[in-house]
């Protein structure tokens, strides 16, 4: 399994983070890939607008996962 974490910065737009998501957190791609979202400060970053998700890890974890989509 490949594991991908999208990382969430101020002014991040919500196409930037929906592309990713839609590739690695399709459920058919369950048994492929673990996704999952990092911001500087987890929880803190306000989401792009139309996006409700706030990052719960810190990018200090990011550096375990195979591939970071900036």
């Amino acid at each position: 399994m490949h594991s991908v974490v999208a990382l969430v910065l101020p002014q991040v737009v919500a196409f930037d983070l929906a592309v990713p998501a839609q590739v690695f957190a399709h459920p058919d791609e369950s048994d492929r890939y673990r996704f999952d979202t990092c911001a500087p400060i987890p929880g803190l970053c306000p989401p792009p607008p139309g996006l409700r998700r706030a990052p719960e890890r810190s990018t200090g974890r990011a550096v375990t996962w195979g591939f970071v989509a900036v």
